[in-house]
């Protein structure tokens, strides 16, 4: 079976996907890197896309909108375009939980889009949605994911679940917003499981892709049994709590897939950063 062309490869999520599914890596880190801007031409050979590549920090958004909007909008127009001239058999676009607006109740993929609510990372995740649904061919399927907050063991911890558990690991207290905020975080294996599940038998759509809804008090309380350590986690505005949940059903149920259990999740992740 052909390979397919996978954007952004070598980052955190690309190479977990790069590690089960055939594929040609297309990175600005790459031995040849390639700007996505100016890319070469399609190569043929490939089945079809994994468009993982963006600008996807929001801080870098809003720091150098242009470049974002250029990257994360135009240059995702113009690679469908060539996939799809090329005769690629789809395109898989990894979108985000941020085109959501915050709410305690779960998101499904048919809610309301708040566009004057989302941060500048959000807008462009959303405008890409629909450009590409606007000039989508029946012969190259769209297929979008709604990502959940990836997590996994990386070094520095980056994301929320992986900083409460490093600093559990560490016996160290740790201050948050509010220790109800939560998301539907998605281990970067799962995620590159799903995709991987996409990629062997595609079906077109718009798909929210995340875990199991958990808020940072209770990922604490885990690591906590885990570890046998029992730091403080400290609020500086308790009140004002940051949630956004994803219900994943469709996805689920149209792939066949389930994540492992947050809870396996963090215990390998205590186990990971305990080790030095």
């Amino acid at each position: 079976m052909n390979p397919c062309l996978l954007t952004g490869g070598l980052g955190f999520l690309g190479r977990h996907v790069s590690a089960c599914t055939e594929c040609l890596v297309w990175d600005t880190a790459s031995e040849s890197p390639v700007n996505l801007r100016h890319p070469p031409p399609f190569p043929a050979h490939c089945r079809g896309v994994v468009h993982l590549a963006a600008v996807s920090n929001d801080a870098a958004c809003r720091t150098n909108p242009a470049s974002a909007w250029d990257i994360n909008i135009t240059a995702t127009v113009q690679l469908y375009l060539a996939a799809a001239a090329a005769g690629a058999e789809f395109f898989v676009l990894a979108s985000s939980e941020w085109v959501y607006p915050d709410s305690p109740h779960s998101h499904r993929e048919d809610s309301p889009l708040v566009p004057a609510t989302l941060g500048t990372y959000g807008l462009t995740k959303w405008a890409s949605e629909l450009a590409l649904a606007r000039i989508a061919v029946e012969s190259c399927p769209l297929v979008i994911l709604r990502l959940g907050i990836l997590y996994g063991p990386r070094r520095p911890p980056v994301a929320a679940p992986e900083k409460v558990v490093a600093a559990v690991v560490a016996d160290e207290p740790l201050t948050v917003g509010s220790k109800l905020t939560g998301r539907s975080f998605l281990h970067v294996e799962d995620a590159a499981a799903a995709i991987a599940a996409v990629v062997a038998s595609p079906v077109p759509g718009t798909y929210n892709l995340g875990g199991e809804p958990l808020s940072l008090d209770k990922i604490h309380v885990i690591a906590c049994e885990a570890s046998g350590q029992t730091p403080v986690l400290s609020e500086s505005s308790p009140s004002t709590p940051s949630q956004r949940f994803i219900d994943s059903t469709r996805f689920r149920s149209t792939f066949s897939w389930s994540p492992t259990s947050l809870a396996d999740r963090i215990h390998s992740l205590v186990a990971t950063y305990g080790t030095a």
